[in-house]
């Protein structure tokens, strides 16, 4: 049966590219992880003709907000060195035993300035 994708609204991506895009390079996810290669997590994609990195456009917006691929974005800027966001991803053993409230206290005392946290499991985990 095949999977049911929702098209994202042009809106929805260009509001996406708006807060999370600081530049246009972007890592990409194989869909299938293969570990003998060094393209397990995730690769730059490159043009096999000029060797350069694509340029991240809408459309690859709207494919990964649908679900189609997943990619990486870079949250620092290279020409002021600022970022739009931050995120930290921690893995552990055991996340159930983890609450919001005590995460959210911890990352409180990792920053030093005010910080809105979202606590949540992830796709895998």
């Amino acid at each position: 049966m095949p999977k049911l994708r929702l098209k994202s609204p042009a809106s929805e991506v260009a509001d996406y590219f708006h807060l999370f895009v600081n530049r246009r390079a972007y890592a990409l996810q194989p869909n299938r992880p293969r570990p003998e290669s060094t393209r397990h997590y995730s690769y730059r994609p490159k043009d096999k003709k000029t060797g350069q990195g694509p340029s991240l456009t809408l459309d690859t917006i709207r494919r990964h907000i649908e679900g189609g691929i997943t990619i990486g974005l870079y949250s620092i800027n290279p020409d002021t060195q600022c970022s739009k966001w931050v995120a930290i991803d921690a893995d552990c053993e055991d996340c159930s035993r983890i609450s919001s409230s005590s995460a959210s206290t911890s990352s409180r005392a990792v920053w030093s300035w005010p910080l809105r946290t979202a606590i949540g499991a992830g796709i895998s985990g």
